[in-house]
C-alpha cells in the first residue's frame, strides 16, 4: 500500500519550500562563497547583484510600473497597481474528492 502525502504537502508546503530555500543558500553559499541578503518571507537576494540590476529582471516591477505609467507614483497608488496588476490565487482544492482520490488509490493498491 503506498501513503497518499497530498495532504501532507499541502498542510506543510511553506515550510518545506522555506526549508528548500535554505538549503539551497547553504549550497550556493557553500560551493561558491556567494553572500545573501536577509531573507524576507522565506526567500533571499544574492548581496552580489546590484539593486538596479534585480529592478531591470523584476517581471512585477514591470507590471506595475505600466499600471502606473504617465501617473504620479505615489504610495497609495503603487499600492492600488500591487493589488491589481497581481495574478489570482488557485481555487482551493476539493479536500472530499482528494480524500475520495486517496481511498480509491490505496484499495486499488492493494495486493490481490
Amino acid at each position: 500500500m503506498a501513503l497518499d502525502m497530498q495532504p501532507v504537502l499541502r498542510e506543510w508546503k511553506h515550510a518545506a519550500g522555506g526549508t528548500y530555500h535554505a538549503v539551497l543558500r547553504h549550497e550556493v553559499t557553500t560551493r561558491l562563497g556567494w553572500a545573501w541578503h536577509q531573507p524576507r518571507y522565506g526567500m533571499a537576494e544574492l548581496a552580489r547583484w546590484p539593486k538596479p540590476v534585480l529592478r531591470v529582471f523584476s517581471r512585477r516591477r514591470e507590471q506595475i510600473e505600466a499600471f502606473l505609467a504617465g501617473e504620479t507614483p505615489t504610495w497609495g497608488r503603487a499600492q492600488l497597481a500591487n493589488l491589481k496588476t497581481r495574478q489570482a490565487k488557485q481555487h482551493a482544492r476539493d479536500e472530499r474528492a482528494d480524500l475520495s482520490a486517496a481511498h480509491w488509490r490505496c484499495f486499488y493498491s492493494r495486493p490481490i
